[in-house]
């Protein structure tokens, strides 16, 4: 039998554990926003983050990009973002190459975006997409990646179909 003291207590150490496993979960999601290499949770989705290189004719040029690897990631991608740093984006991973298609729904943010095949080669860029738009962009070509960077980021760094990217 348990008495008023036990009961008493017993509700004190459930809510300290509650306390400390609170502070436990607030302090890993901190450390994942301050680890390289951990991306941070948009939307209740987390995203790892990982060099990228671009190989053009004139440069090699090193991106930080965040992988949407999932069906959750690739739906969330850059929606509800006001902005995108110069060196990031954010590489779109599907299984196998085939025919992509993507549109602009709850994204603020005007981007490219480089169609890349399983050979890592561009394939296609989209340049300067409409923001909320819920057109399709679908070109007409395989892919089995999509990176999407800020606007003007293909012409300002001289990236054409045919570079190469690695990941």
């Amino acid at each position: 039998m348990l008495t008023h003291s036990h009961t008493k207590h017993t509700t004190v150490l459930t809510a300290l554990l509650t306390q400390v496993g609170r502070l436990i979960a607030w302090r890993a999601c901190f450390v994942a926003l301050m680890v390289p290499g951990c991306g941070g949770a948009v939307g209740g989705v987390a995203f790892e983050t990982r060099p990228l290189l671009i190989q053009t004719v004139q440069k090699t040029i090193t991106l930080q990009v965040e992988i949407a690897d999932t069906d959750e990631k690739r739906t969330r991608g850059l929606m509800e973002r006001s902005s995108l740093k110069d060196d990031g984006g954010m590489l779109f991973v599907f299984d196998s190459e085939g025919a992509l298609s993507f549109w602009m729904k709850d994204t603020s943010i005007s981007l490219d975006i480089l169609f890349i095949n399983a050979q890592k080669e561009i394939v296609y860029i989209e340049q300067h997409t409409t923001p909320f738009s819920l057109n399709s962009i679908a070109p007409n070509v395989s892919a089995q990646y999509a990176l999407e960077v800020n606007a003007g980021f293909a012409l300002e760094q001289g990236v054409a179909v045919g570079d190469r990217v690695s990941f």
